[in-house]
Parts: C-alpha cells; structure tokens; sequence
C-alpha cells in the first residue's frame, strides 16, 4: 500500500508546486503592469478596481507629457492609446467635474484637416483653426442663447480656449500646440464655483513652474559658489575732484579749493569673502581758470576694503599707500608747484551685484600726495566716482 500510494502523493505535490509557482508569477507580473500603468496613482482601498490619480499623471502618446491634477482625487474612467494618440477621462464628485484630455501627433489628423493647419501661416492661427474644429465636434449642450461665452490665449504657452457659462456650470475646451508640433485638446465641466477654466489652465502649468522653480535653484547655487569663490576684477571708472594745495604765509597765503575731473582704473582681487585687495591707478586734471592755475596728478596706489556683506549689493570701507605726482600752477617756483612722494588714500562706497558677471560701485575717498621733497606740505583731494568692475 504504501509502495503505491507515496509516489501518488510526491506527483501530486510536484503538480500543486507548480500551479503555486506559476500563480505567483502571474500575479506578480499582473501587479507589475499595474503598477506601470497607474503612474504616482493612489488606490482606493475601498474601491480596488478603481484607479484614483490626485497630483500627476503621465501621457505617453505621441510624446510624454505631465498632467497635473488638482486636488482633490480624480477618478480615471477611461485610457485608451495609439502608436500616434492617446485619449484619457477623469471624473469626480459623482461625475459633477470631468476632464477629457485627447492627445494627438499630426499623421493622427484628417488629411482634410491637416490641409487647413497648413494653409495657417502662424501657430496662432493654427491653434485657432484646431480650437474651433474641437468646440465644433463636442457641441456642447450649454451653447444655448442665455449661455455666456468667453475666449483666450495664451501665444508664449503656445494655447487657447473657449468657454460656456450656462445652467450652473462651465463648459471649456483647450487647444494646445506642443514643442513637438502634436495637439492637446482638453474638454472640462465643471460647477461654476470650481471654475472649469481655471482647472484647464493648470493641467499642464505646474511642470512649468516646476522648471522656473529649478532655474531659480541653481541660480541660487550658484550664487552661493561666487560667494565663496575669489574672483579678480578689472575696474574703470571716473568722477569729479575737489582739489586743495597747501597753504604758506608767503607762497600760498590763501588756500586755493579747484574742481577736477578724475580717472581710476586698475585691479581688484576679491578673495570671496569680506576682504579685497586693490591696485589702483589715479589720474586727474584742472583746466583752471583760461589755463591759468592749472594742474594735474597721478597715483599709484595698493591697498585694501572690506565689504561689510557677503551680499550682492554691499557696502564697503577701505584704504591704499602708494605714490604720487601733482603739479599745481597756482605757484611761481618750478620747485612749489610740483610734489613727487608718497601718496595715500581712505575711501567708502557701495557694490551692487557683486556676485554678476558685471559690477557696478559707487563711491567717496580723500587722497593726499606730500610735498616733502621740498617742504612738509601736501597737495589734498575730495573724489567722488562712479566705476564698472568686470
């Protein structure tokens, strides 16, 4: 008995361990098409035959597309696709709200339509055409004479729309002209307290607000890299001077004050943080009165500032030691008009859009050249400028 019915019992074993396998194979791949199919989808535990999409869902024919979904959750009651095309519907709030969304390359148009788009010299006039074949095929039952009808577009988001106000609802169609040159046409009723156009409208706004968002991140990163990167700039600039020279009971009773204009130009090594350096070239020259009294100067000067902000627009304060020449007529004596020694200067101002490509400062300084190859005195300088650091 025994000899007899084991082997029964091992086949029949071998056969249910099989079925279970293959099952679960099954199964899984069944879940696996599922789960494919329902992108960023949220089923209904209630309702498990049932697809239900709040936030975005995914077009994948003629070209992939994101639709995003206002809240709350919609259900998908119909997705059907071609090779060329693909058609989807939601519903929701008893199917008070839908959204029908028709995508379609152009071999998916009626060769007499096509003809029509391409008689159309522009995508405006395209997306006209396409708008008024799509309200023409629906024929909305709201067309009625106390219905209330509004149009739109949208030429820079390539689309436009008509809508019909009547019997407490809104009914809107959309057209909408890919990159790619495929069509969107959107079909949405709505109560007139959620607004049919505005659900529209957002179906495909979001992924672009998403792209300005991400645009806005890396500009930010970006930012915060030039913060903390050293940069050397070159600066030109220039300004008005009031110029004073030295004052002595014989040569120079009263001190003369005389405007000049001034040129900077030279170097700035910021080191990405709060302190530059500088190298600073000065040049100025006064006309004086019929050329009489006339002068001019040059400095060359190295120095420092410390921005008070790591921000793109920052004050700033700084100081610079160098050399300097001026000649100034208001004397008689070759050996009183003219100083050569050191020069030196103290300077505040302000830095707006540091971390650009461009920069652009204004600011003050106070500069002074000794005359101490002759005497103890110096020639003096109130500046005021405007430069472009690139």
């Amino acid at each position: 008995m025994n000899k007899i019915y084991v082997p029964k019992f091992a086949i029949t074993a071998i056969a249910l361990s099989t079925m279970l396998v293959g099952c679960a194979s099954i199964v899984k791949s069944i879940g696996q098409s599922v789960a494919s199919n329902a992108v960023n989808a949220v089923v209904n535990s209630g309702e498990s035959s049932s697809k239900w999409y709040s936030g975005e869902f995914v077009l994948e024919s003629p070209e992939k597309m994101t639709v995003f979904l206002p809240e709350p959750k919609w259900e998908l009651k119909k997705n059907s696709s071609t090779m060329n095309s693909q058609e989807v519907k939601f519903e929701r709030n008893s199917s008070d709200e839908k959204i029908e969304i028709f995508a379609l390359g152009k071999s998916a148009l009626d060769n007499q339509f096509k003809s029509l788009l391409g008689s159309a010299k522009t995508d405006a006039a395209k997306i006209k055409y396409m708008l008024n074949w799509r309200a023409g095929q629906l024929n909305n039952a709201n067309d009625s004479e106390d219905a209330v009808k509004t149009e739109g577009q949208d030429l820079e988001k390539r689309r436009a729309w008509t809508c019909l106000a009547a019997n407490a609802k809104k009914v809107c169609d959309f057209a909408i002209y890919t990159e790619k040159e495929n069509w969107v046409l959107v079909h949405v009723e709505a109560p007139l307290s959620s607004d049919a156009r505005e659900i529209g409208v957002a179906l495909f706004e979001q992924k672009e607000e998403e792209e300005e968002e991400k645009v806005a991140e890396v500009e930010s990163s970006e930012n915060k890299k030039r913060a903390g990167a050293s940069r050397k700039w070159r600066t030109i600039g220039g300004g008005m001077s009031i110029w004073y020279n030295w004052e002595d009971e014989d040569l120079n009773p009263d001190r003369d004050f005389s405007r000049a204009a001034s040129l900077r130009e030279g170097k700035i090594y910021d080191q990405g943080g709060r302190f530059a350096l500088t190298s600073l070239n000065i040049y100025g020259f006064n006309p004086g009165n019929g050329w009489h009294n006339w002068g001019w100067r040059a400095m060359l000067m190295y120095g420092f500032r410390i921005n008070m902000f790591n921000l793109p627009v920052t004050p700033f304060v700084g100081a610079q030691l160098g050399l300097g020449m001026q000649y100034d007529d208001h004397y008689r004596r070759f050996r009183d008009k003219f100083a050569i020694n050191i020069a030196g200067d103290v300077n505040a101002g302000i830095v707006f859009c540091r971390y650009c490509k461009y920069q652009f400062e204004m600011g003050a300084s106070y500069d002074a050249v000794e005359d101490g190859f002759f005497n103890d005195q110096v020639f003096g300088s109130f500046n005021f400028y405007g430069a472009v650091n690139y």
